[in-house]
């Protein structure tokens, strides 16, 4: 989850139909250290409104830092950064 408009509007909707579709609703975000509103973009992902209440997996990573090493596109390192912790999470103990 980004903390944009359409992953809030599809968490949102998943959580309104969760007991209709008998899941459990969690969401999992990557904090890449890059976006300029990260205060406010953890907020919505961590659901601050009140609106919904579910669990929430966070990661942080330095994504400049890998993007330098790896000699790559910023925008790329963070979405590979993000696929990787998005996937691995479950396996993990604990991220930082």
């Amino acid at each position: 989850m980004s903390g944009g408009a359409d992953s809030v509007a599809l968490l949102t909707l998943l959580h309104e139909l969760r007991a209709e579709l008998g899941v459990v609703v969690s969401a999992v975000h990557f904090n890449t250290s890059c976006a300029g509103r990260l205060r406010w973009r953890r907020k919505i992902c961590r659901g601050d409104g009140g609106k919904i209440a579910l669990t929430l997996h966070v990661g942080r990573g330095d994504v400049a830092g890998k993007a330098r090493r790896e000699k790559a596109n910023l925008e790329d390192a963070a979405r590979r950064s993000r696929y990787k912790f998005s996937r691995d999470w479950p396996n993990k103990e604990s991220w930082t």
